[in-house]
């Protein structure tokens, strides 16, 4: 073995654990338990962030419905404006073919008297 090898094998034993060690772990760990809670694990706090988020899911919803309903009325009134659309064009050609019948009537009656 060389020396590092050596140094390592030394700083790396096994040593027993000093008296007392496990007693101050547990009363270090149950003195911050008690005391000295983070402020974000309180109950009303978690109490509170969980309302926070159910309103906001809530709010969410509303304003997803709300948007679906105005591009389902935005939807409706396109549609109504083509309808509308047709409908003049349809009566524009009617208009068309009345206005030719009668401009005929009136040439054709204008020569015979």
């Amino acid at each position: 073995m060389d020396e590092l090898e050596k140094a390592l094998k030394s700083a790396l034993r096994r040593e027993p654990a000093p008296e007392g060690l496990s007693d101050q772990v547990l009363e270090k760990a149950t003195l911050r338990s008690g005391k000295g809670t983070a402020w974000w694990r309180l109950p009303v706090v978690r109490w509170s962030v969980a309302g926070v988020v159910t309103v906001a899911c809530i709010a969410g919803g509303a304003s997803e419905h709300f948007w679906e309903q105005k591009r389902q009325e935005r939807m409706r009134g396109e549609q109504a404006r083509q309808q509308v659309l047709l409908a003049l064009r349809i009566t524009g050609t009617k208009l068309s073919v009345v206005q030719k019948q009668i401009d005929k009537a009136i040439n054709d009656g204008g020569g015979q008297q």
